[in-house]
């Protein structure tokens, strides 16, 4: 991640392009089976290799985005993207390392297979990268036309770095756009997730937390070095459960506070509902909501 960041632009090109190439390969080799590895299923599997086909021209629309000279701001999003992500997967490991008690220091996590993409996870950044960096994308104007691309993987299989590396490019690139259409780009809502399950809302918000610390350090340094692309305005995230599982005022939040600090309450597993709190991670005063078992977040810092 941290090298994608740092190449430059005709480096990247080079090195994504490789990806695509091995990809063109691997749909040679799948082709070559058809009546042989394959046998009763040519109609099929010739309709799986054309979409395939598909996806490597989207693949080198991608990286067209990021090799246009004549707009440097979609290479820029995907550098901060980069470097987010690389803090991100650092910082998320590190936090697991302190629920468990592990003693390890940040230093330990520095290495490059943690901060590393997988194929398919690169794939998907480049495939969302066209329709993100242009709003008059057939993606966004012509519903006809448009993708919308699904990550088949199984659990722990990489998919929420996957859409999180989307979500940090999304953020970047409509702020380094600023208005379009006379609409402020730099502030608003950029990303809505959606999830169906509260245990898995509330892992997926820690880590997309942890996203949203690493967007707002480098947006702060970049502040102080006099870089005003991604505004003045601090990447901020929300989260909305409803009021069975997260207070829904601060009158309610400060009773959840003094009740998840009662070790009578908190013997009760039934009780260990979210809450509404002001802490300071890495530096940053978030408003944010989290769960009691998320507390140890707050003790993970750069």
């Amino acid at each position: 991640m941290e090298m994608l960041a740092g190449l430059e632009r005709d480096q990247l090109v080079n090195a994504l392009s490789i990806l695509v190439d091995d990809y063109g390969k691997w749909i040679s080799e799948q082709a070559a089976q058809i009546g042989l590895g394959v046998v009763g299923h040519d109609h099929e599997a010739k309709s799986a290799l054309a979409r395939c086909n598909e996806i490597k021209v989207r693949l080198k629309e991608g990286i067209g985005v990021l090799s246009d000279e004549s707009d440097d701001r979609p290479l820029a999003a995907f550098r901060f993207a980069n470097l987010a992500m690389a803090k991100q997967r650092i910082h998320s490991l590190y936090a697991l390392s302190c629920r468990r008690g592990e003693g390890k220091d940040l230093s330990e996590f520095e290495v490059r297979k943690n901060r590393s993409w997988r194929p398919f996870q690169l794939a998907f950044i480049l495939l969302s990268l066209p329709s993100l960096a242009d709003p008059t994308h057939k993606d966004r104007t012509n519903p006809v036309e448009a993708f919308a691309d699904l990550l088949w993987f199984p659990t722990g299989g990489g998919k929420t770095e996957a859409y999180l590396g989307v979500a940090a490019f999304a953020m970047a690139i409509r702020r380094m756009q600023g208005k379009l259409g006379g609409v402020d780009g730099t502030r608003g809502l950029g990303v809505i997730m959606r999830y169906t399950l509260r245990l898995l809302t509330l892992q997926q918000f820690q880590r997309a937390s942890t996203l949203i610390c690493a967007m707002e350090l480098l947006r702060q340094e970049a502040h102080s070095n006099g870089d005003d692309q991604l505004g003045s305005e601090p990447f901020t995230i929300g989260l909305w459960v409803g009021n069975k599982v997260t207070p829904g005022s601060i009158e309610d939040s400060h009773r959840a506070i003094k009740d998840i600090r009662n070790p009578v309450y908190l013997s009760n597993p039934f009780n260990r509902s979210a809450i509404r709190y002001r802490i300071v991670g890495w530096g940053i005063v978030l408003q944010i909501v989290f769960a009691e078992s998320l507390f140890d977040h707050r003790f993970c810092r750069l």
